[in-house]
């Protein structure tokens, strides 16, 4: 097994000259641990491909959803530390050890951060049957009827579950989460009127939002939205201290060589420093990060993980366990 890992690991790290100078080599397979559809797969899909014209190897996206991005996550954590199995993931897994106990993998130490890729902006939007077009009438009509409306998600402990959570707490809110695998299906139930509300990536609802099958009626980011120049955010609808992004990030399992993370880390950071990758994700109101150090990385997660950490308490979250 020492063997096969050397030799792939060699392989991968032979550089961007060699890369070119050879046909085939070991895929990489890119762990997306939600379903087809969702924002965190759209970047995957264009990170992955500007990756792989840089690690000169195909990349290969599977979709891996189920028990809140735990499935596609522990697949991660038992691969062998050779390269070619790397997952890439969002707010959940800095959010899972707040919210369950008895994960079957250490979202720390069972992995090494490689690129923190991507940030970006959330929208609260509703079914157009919901009486409200501003936030604060939308606000109203929840604390008027308790535990009568119903929120999608990607999962438990997926960004959209927590963005509502953090709503939920500092509005005091008393609404029903219906988890869904994955963001695309959540989305879906919201067109169709299952559901009242989401809060989701920009990326994934200004389609439907500039369609008109669905209502936008805030977006968290600090200024308005390009994509969405009518929607105020957060802040100018009176939430002044609501906040609450998704981000994305690749990791590899424990063990993996040093100079193998390094060298994925600088194809990471060169494939969204490429302007057309650039334009892609901005098209998307998704932000390239094009700096980050596996160290930087690192830091990231242990500062998402007890902010988040902090706010499953504060909100009286149950517990899964």
């Amino acid at each position: 097994m020492l063997d096969r890992r050397c030799f792939i690991a060699s392989a991968l790290l032979a550089g961007a000259t060699a890369a070119k100078a050879q046909s085939g080599g070991p895929a990489i397979k890119l762990i997306v641990p939600f379903a087809a559809g969702g924002s965190t797969d759209l970047v995957a899909r264009i990170t992955g491909e500007a990756l792989a014209a840089r690690l000169g190897r195909s990349v290969i996206i599977e979709n891996r959803p189920g028990a809140g991005v735990i499935t596609g996550t522990n697949s991660v954590a038992r691969a062998d530390p050779d390269g070619t199995t790397l997952l890439f993931t969002t707010v959940s897994h800095a959010v899972n050890p707040g919210l369950n106990s008895r994960l079957p993998y250490d979202s720390t130490a069972d992995f090494v951060p490689i690129a923190h890729v991507a940030t970006a902006p959330l929208v609260l939007s509703v079914h157009p049957s919901v009486p409200a077009a501003k936030l604060g009438d939308f606000l109203a009509y929840v604390r008027a009827n308790p535990g009568k409306v119903h929120y999608g998600s990607a999962g438990v402990g997926s960004v959209l579950h927590m963005a509502v959570e953090l709503l939920k707490h500092q509005a005091g809110l008393d609404v029903v989460h219906v988890p869904y695998r994955g963001a695309a299906p959540a989305m879906t139930d919201l067109i169709a009127g299952h559901v009242q509300f989401i809060i989701d990536p920009i990326s994934t609802s200004a389609q439907q939002i500039k369609s008109g099958a669905i209502r936008a009626l805030a977006v968290t980011s600090a200024q308005r939205s390009p994509s969405l120049p009518d929607v105020p955010t957060f802040a100018e609808a009176g939430m002044a201290d609501y906040e609450a992004s998704t981000w994305n990030v690749i990791l590899a399992p424990k063990g993996t060589p040093r100079d193998l993370v390094e060298h994925i880390n600088r194809a990471a950071n060169a494939a969204v420093r490429d302007p057309a990758i650039v334009r892609r994700l901005e098209q998307l109101d998704i932000i390239p990060i094009a700096d980050s150090t596996p160290a930087s990385t690192a830091a990231f997660i242990a500062r998402e993980t007890e902010r988040w950490t902090a706010i499953i308490k504060a909100s009286g979250i149950a517990l899964q366990n």
